[in-house]
């Protein structure tokens, strides 16, 4: 007589189980279950072997061991073409195991780095789940092996409609290899987190989990998708209205959550980013101010960009926003009469990011990653505060104390340029920028260029040194009030004589601010 088929079940998260396990009993499917999925199905009404029937012991230790035995690990990874393995499990007593069913304790929601025990963390660390779904993965030309509450029902039609095929087997084995690893990748990074704090580990663990498949990539030409990495935090976000988000959109919007999530203290700040670099920025004792002055800086690159703020928005400032066409906008919070003004506009996206969530992302010194043909590049973010007295007046010339307000600005806005950039700012808001130029007198030469007589007494930050004195003689030129640079060329010297010379006030600031 023909073998019944037999279903091991043993699950932590048990959303669909019973309909699953229903499924499999309506089909001839012994079923096998642990504790507290045995007790679910009871009350369910069906009929479930518990798993002690099967291993001859109770489980031990707390439930620390319950399915960690020869029958079961037997009957799973035994190769049903081999007849010596059939003959082992014959003569042994064992029944095959066709379907494993197991996903593994929430270590994830359950275990917080900086606020969970060691003691307390351990009991959260799967150890029978995890053999389970390895063994039933290895052996999977044999074995169903299935992670995911979202494959029960597909589960259940390919058994029923017989189309369990090669591919079919191969797609769960790899889900499931793929959550193992993600678990273990939990747990190495909440004991990496015990350990005193190194910027680099010897080993980093990231897996990317696909949310997303995006239109293209950068180019229609290009594939694209957007990954969730399962170890660490990114920002929680919700769109609430508009097209979907393209590869650029995300890249953008990343820059743009650079401006509004960094920390200005009570202004508002408002950022107006095309191609990952603000064409507008500035902050103000209100939205509204600080979007006009933000706008005022460029608006015909202002057309088709991303607005972001770290405000709530209201309907004011929505309906001055209203006023040009953008692909975005990035804020903290929409008031409904703020949704109201921007629904008329169907193809614009409202993105809402939770701004405590990112302070806490910032605190715990967030990487960034960039992947080369070299390998994987990481660093710190660029979260260093300037302040006025880690700065250095090094000109002779004197200038008003007033200046200081825009200088230390103007430190915080330059990190979002690409460099090589120079920016122009004056009362707290853009003027111009030279950005991303192979040159640092280029640079300083599209931003004067650019501000013309708007140049005059405003405050000119350079993102790294001046290599030579030119740049001093631009500045000059167009009567900047205050130069700002960080120091380091070997023609410092030079480059300070230039400033007297030409009565440009020059400060040097103790830090480089690059964005490649």
């Amino acid at each position: 007589m023909k073998q019944k088929s037999r279903a091991l079940i043993s699950v932590s998260n048990k959303a669909g189980i019973v309909d699953l396990a229903r499924g499999l009993a309506d089909l001839g499917y012994e079923l096998v279950t642990t504790g507290g999925t045995h007790r679910l199905l009871k009350e369910a009404g069906i009929v479930s072997t518990k798993i002690e029937s099967v291993t001859g012991m109770p489980e031990a230790l707390d439930g620390r061991v319950k399915t960690l035995h020869p029958a079961i690990f037997s009957g799973i990874l035994a190769r049903r073409a081999d007849p010596k393995h059939m003959e082992h499990l014959e003569k042994s007593d064992i029944a095959p195991i066709d379907v494993v069913i197991t996903n593994l304790y929430p270590f994830k929601t359950k275990v917080k780095k900086g606020k969970t025990s060691v003691e307390d963390a351990v009991e959260w660390i799967d150890i029978g789940g995890v053999s389970l779904i390895r063994a039933a993965a290895k052996n999977h030309q044999s074995v169903l092996v299935v992670v995911d509450p979202k494959d029960y029902r597909r589960i259940l039609k390919a058994l029923r409609d017989d189309e369990v095929t090669h591919t079919f087997r191969h797609r769960l084995a790899l889900k499931a290899f793929s959550y193992t690893s993600a678990y273990d990748a939990l747990i190495q990074d909440y004991f990496s987190s015990l350990l005193p704090k190194k910027f680099a580990p010897t080993r980093v663990i990231s897996i990317l989990e696909r949310k997303e498949t995006l239109r293209y990539g950068e180019n229609p030409h290009q594939r694209a998708a957007l990954y969730k990495d399962v170890v660490r935090e990114s920002v929680h976000y919700r769109i609430l209205q508009g097209k979907q988000m393209s590869f650029n959109n995300y890249l953008d919007a990343d820059a743009a959550v650079r401006v509004a999530s960094f920390p200005f203290g009570r202004l508002a700040v408002c950022g107006i980013i095309k191609h990952l670099n603000p064409c507008g920025l500035a902050v103000a004792g209100d939205d509204v101010t600080a979007y006009n002055r933000a706008l005022a800086a460029d608006p015909v690159s202002a057309y088709g960009g991303i607005v972001a703020t770290n405000v709530t928005i209201d309907e004011v400032v929505a309906r001055e926003i209203a006023k040009s066409f953008y692909e975005l906008i990035v804020a903290p919070g929409f008031s409904i009469q703020a949704q109201r003004v921007f629904e008329k506009k169907k193809n614009l996206r409202l993105l809402e990011i939770d701004l405590p969530a990112l302070a806490e992302l910032r605190a715990n010194k967030i990487c960034r990653t960039r992947h080369t043909f070299f390998g994987a590049l990481t660093q710190e973010e660029d979260f260093v505060i300037e302040r006025k007295d880690s700065c250095k007046v090094v000109g002779k010339t004197a200038f008003d104390e007033a200046y200081w307000a825009d200088i230390l600005i103007g430190l915080k806005f330059i990190r979002f340029f690409k460099s090589n950039s120079v920016i122009l700012l004056r009362n707290g808001a853009l003027i111009a920028a030279g950005i991303g130029q192979t040159s640092r007198v280029e640079a300083v030469s599209h931003a004067t260029r650019k501000a013309q007589s708007n140049a005059r007494g405003g405050v000119m930050v350079s993102d790294a040194f001046f290599p030579f004195p030119d740049s001093i003689d631009l500045a000059s030129a167009f009567h900047v009030g205050v130069v700002v640079a960080p120091g380091g060329s070997i023609r410092d010297e030079e480059v300070i004589a230039r400033a007297d010379e030409m009565g440009v006030p020059l400060v040097f600031a103790p830090h480089r601010h690059f964005w490649h």
